[in-house]
């Protein structure tokens, strides 16, 4: 990419083989099943050539799902050094590892032309609106702590107040959050007391699940789980901590960013610790981005049952992000208070359904409440 150079450390996933119980279908199939034909006709091609060449040096044509290992390499010709590790026994795939990143945007950047002027109008009538409400809970104008309970624009608009009126679920779900952690402890969020847990990269490298020094991750999860009816901050679609539990996967750094790889460890360790739900405000924008391994993994996990669900983008034109491109997550873009598409939003055939994305009002690290857009 611009600006690097050919002897930087790179990260790589390796592919293995691994063949697994599975009736075998043309892989084209499968993926209309579980996600559309306009998907899987535009990721399946690339999977077929290397399951036909797995096929051809085997002569076993079994279907089979792959494991993954990262290693970091140091070379002067990364071309030579993939061959290399391509050439190893029980390596299907050798990949760069992808960049990741929170998926946020502010109005600055769109009021310099991304998007209609239309939209750009309606986004900033919700943010004056979000700012509108708090203005009577501020300590004072550097802190943005509310006096008494607010609810969101976006929970009214899909009908969250609808489902608990229904009572309470027949049990508890568990629910993840794969981001850049959690505050823990904070007045309008779950403690562990209510069930809450997480994991983070053992190396420290990421720093800790229950710690969010960027605040992305945190405002994620209390528009998923603040507490109602306390008279503190902001409510959510699952106001009640009693009918779910969270588990936080800490896949990205404070910064914001993070790699494929450590997305993909943290899913597996909710899927692990029984998530059935997973949510990722996540995403990729460069030339590496999609991955076969990483595709097989979703698969995975889509085979265990698990719904997860990641954001379409910020980049206001149809264009393919990933983790939400892969055939077995289910992509979402943001429209705003009145319905309408964000001018930021990801628009394309991918995009499955659509939620409240521009100024939502929610939780943030310190006991405070920020309005973010994304």
């Amino acid at each position: 990419g611009e600006g690097k150079s050919i002897s930087e450390k790179k990260n790589f996933k390796l592919k293995k083989k691994h063949k697994v119980k599975k009736e075998k279908s043309s892989s084209n199939d499968g993926n209309k099943d579980k996600k559309g034909a306009a998907k899987s006709e535009k990721i399946n091609d690339v999977k077929e050539r290397k399951l036909n060449l797995f096929e051809a040096e085997t002569g076993n044509d079994d279907a089979y799902i792959s494991g993954f290992s990262v290693i970091e390499v140091k070379s002067d010709d990364i071309t030579a050094e993939i061959a290399a590790l391509s050439a190893l026994p029980g390596v299907t795939t050798v990949e760069e590892d992808a960049m990741m990143h929170i998926m946020s945007t502010d109005y600055q950047k769109k009021l310099r032309g991304e998007g209609g002027v239309a939209e750009h109008v309606r986004e900033i009538q919700d943010s004056i609106k979000a700012t509108a409400d708090e203005i009577g809970g501020y300590s004072n104008q550097n802190e943005r702590r509310l006096a008494e309970e607010t609810t969101p624009y976006g929970i009214t608009m899909v009908n969250a107040d609808y489902v608990w009126n229904k009572g309470d679920p027949p049990s508890t779900i568990k629910i993840c959050v794969v981001d850049t952690g959690y505050d823990l402890g904070h007045e309008d969020l779950p403690t562990e007391a209510d069930g809450v847990a997480g994991w983070n990269d053992p190396s420290g490298e990421f720093g800790l699940w229950n710690n969010d020094g960027n605040g992305h991750g945190t405002h994620c999860a209390g528009t998923i789980g603040a507490i109602g009816n306390n008279n503190k901050g902001v409510t959510s679609v699952n106001p009640d901590p009693s009918n779910f539990d969270f588990f936080i996967g800490k896949g990205l750094h404070d910064s914001g960013s993070g790699s494929d790889s450590n997305i993909m460890n943290a899913v597996e360790q909710c899927v692990n610790n029984g998530a059935k739900v997973i949510s990722m405000s996540i995403g990729c924008d460069g030339s590496v981005c999609y991955s076969e391994a990483t595709n097989s993994f979703f698969e995975e996990v889509y085979d265990e049952g698990v719904l997860v669900i990641a954001a379409a983008g910020n980049s206001a034109k149809d264009y393919w992000g990933y983790p939400a491109g892969y055939p077995t997550v289910m992509s979402v873009g943001s429209v705003t208070s009145s319905g309408s598409l964000s001018s930021f939003s990801t628009r394309n055939e991918q995009v499955e359904i659509t939620g409240p994305g521009s100024s939502v009002k929610s939780t943030v690290p310190n006991n405070q409440y920020d309005t973010y857009s994304g």
